[in-house]
């Protein structure tokens, strides 16, 4: 077998990135540097293995070593049981990674050694790979659009916020699932982070919360602010509906609904018949 070496970094980059973000996903904060100084740290110990010969079972013992190096690097953890269970994680993906490739290849007849991360294909897999996963991004985000806009549209609405003579015009979303209420009495909307540093900014709410809920949003558990709107305005249609003294929730955590709407209204404002 022919190895290239700018195939085995482009390769072997590229693979550990997507395992290494595989291995990290659902993280709130995965820092990208320290994933790519592992991939960095993994890639340069890639372009050694094909040029010395062992024995497979310690190139196997090697292979797992630099597992556990390259997933301290890629990471921070608050405890060794969550950084073993990372490694093995990343262990898993690797195996399953490089058995699909495995097997892929060989229907195609080209040689792929898993141990040592190097093919005689005649063009880099992990470009390949890339291209692939970029295709797939893109045609996933413009689908996930077009279905969100269309499941989304019909429960979406103008709003216009009153306070003090100030005027704040957003669009909203009737959710039938939000019963929030305030107090066992008072319906609650909740608003997205972006439009409560608008709230804030524009003098909208002031001075401390009326009071704090526990509750299920999107972003997770969290405490909610409740903060009083003098006035409301809903339009469904050409139908503008007027409610005053609206409360609203503001989450603590970072809280990003949708381009398409930036408030979750109560269900108790859904418009009768």
């Amino acid at each position: 077998m022919n190895v290239y070496v700018e195939y085995v970094i482009i390769d072997n980059f590229i693979f550990d990135y997507i395992l290494l973000k595989l291995t990290f996903k659902g993280e709130s904060n995965p820092c990208k540097k320290r994933i790519f100084l592992g991939c960095l740290f993994s890639t340069f110990f890639a372009i050694i293995f094909p040029f010395i010969r062992l024995h497979e079972l310690i190139l196997l013992g090697l292979k797992i070593v630099l597992a556990f190096s390259t997933v301290a690097i890629s990471g921070s953890f608050t405890s060794f049981k969550e950084y073993f269970l990372k490694v093995n994680k990343f262990v898993l993906l690797t195996f399953l990674f490089g058995g699909a490739i495995y097997g892929l290849f060989s229907l195609v007849e080209i040689d792929y050694n898993f141990l040592y991360g190097t093919s005689d294909g005649l063009f880099p897999l992990g470009l390949l790979l890339l291209l692939g996963l970029i295709l797939y991004g893109v045609c996933n985000k413009l689908f996930a659009k077009l279905f969100q806009k269309r499941l989304i549209y019909p429960f979406t609405c103008e709003c216009v916020l009153y306070c003090k003579g100030q005027i704040l015009k957003t669009r909203a979303f009737l959710d039938s699932g939000n019963h929030l209420v305030f107090n066992n009495e008072y319906p609650v909307c909740i608003v997205s982070t972006q439009l409560a540093k608008k709230l804030v900014l524009g003098g909208f709410i002031e001075g401390k919360e009326l009071g704090v809920l526990a509750v299920t949003t999107v972003a997770g558990q969290s405490r909610v602010k409740i903060y009083q709107i003098e006035k409301m305005q809903i339009y469904f249609g050409d139908k503008a509906n007027i409610y005053y003294n609206v409360k609203i929730g503001i989450s603590e955590k970072s809280l990003n609904l949708s381009e398409e709407f930036h408030l979750i209204l109560s269900a108790d404002y859904a418009p009768t018949a």
